[in-house]
């Protein structure tokens, strides 16, 4: 299948699933594509050589781009796309002392700056200065 051909089904499917209320997922757009199962569409995907797999890749990423849409309204939907990340890793909070918290803010130049640690008090409300300097 030619770029132009793939692309022509990938938005018919597109406007099929919004005419219909449905959300597109990868089966859909196997079937869709004229492949006989899902398993053959992604085969064809990892020839990104191919301006069929390249054209197979960036359909299949428009579906998971809908469909991670919809899911991200949730938080646990949100959590669960980070978790099936590859490079992801949930992050740790430590645990601290009740009376110290230390801040760390790391600005676009990926400089770090320390600040000193807040003394807390249990039960008061958080007072901060800052010194300007």
């Amino acid at each position: 299948m030619t770029k132009a051909v793939i692309n022509k089904k990938v938005n018919a499917y597109f406007q099929d699933c919004k005419n219909s209320d449905k959300l597109p997922n990868i089966a859909g757009l196997s079937l869709a594509l004229g492949y006989p199962s899902r398993r053959m569409m992604l085969s064809a995907a990892r020839l990104k050589s191919t301006e069929e797999g390249q054209a197979v890749s960036l359909a299949i990423l428009r579906v998971e781009t809908a469909l991670e849409d919809r899911i991200i309204e949730q938080a646990m939907g949100a959590r669960w796309i980070l978790g099936t990340l590859p490079d992801y890793e949930q992050v740790k909070i430590p645990e601290y002392d009740a009376e110290t918290i230390s801040v760390s803010i790391v600005g676009d130049d990926r400089e770090e700056w320390d600040f000193p640690p807040l003394p807390l008090e249990q039960d008061s409300d958080l007072n901060i200065e800052c010194d300007d300097d």
